[in-house]
């Protein structure tokens, strides 16, 4: 998932379906560590291919992780990513950033 985001975000290509293909292999056994985390990345490279719908999609459901397992470590870098993605679409995906 990392390589193909870097490869993806730097412009040397990066097949998306291998990155979500490797989500679903992570996740597959019922893992929530780091998923937030992992969904960010799939949801920056869906941006990349002017995908902002599915990547609002993705940032909703990496809050949704969050609330659900308390792993709120991830929440400034959702926040950020939230902040910046387009206004129009369907997903509430506001995510408190904590102060430490």
């Amino acid at each position: 998932m990392i390589g193909v985001w870097a490869q993806t975000l730097s412009g040397a290509g990066g097949d998306p379906a291998i990155a979500f293909d490797a989500f679903d292999d992570y996740t597959g056994d019922g893992s929530t560590v780091m998923t937030p985390f992992f969904l960010a990345l799939l949801a920056d490279i869906e941006n990349y291919y002017d995908r902002a719908d599915h990547a609002r999609e993705l940032l909703a459901q990496a809050k949704a992780v969050i609330d659900a397992t308390g792993e709120h470590v991830w929440d400034g870098q959702l926040a950020r990513r939230v902040a910046t993605a387009s206004s129009a679409g369907p997903a509430d995906v506001t995510v408190a950033t904590r102060n430490k």
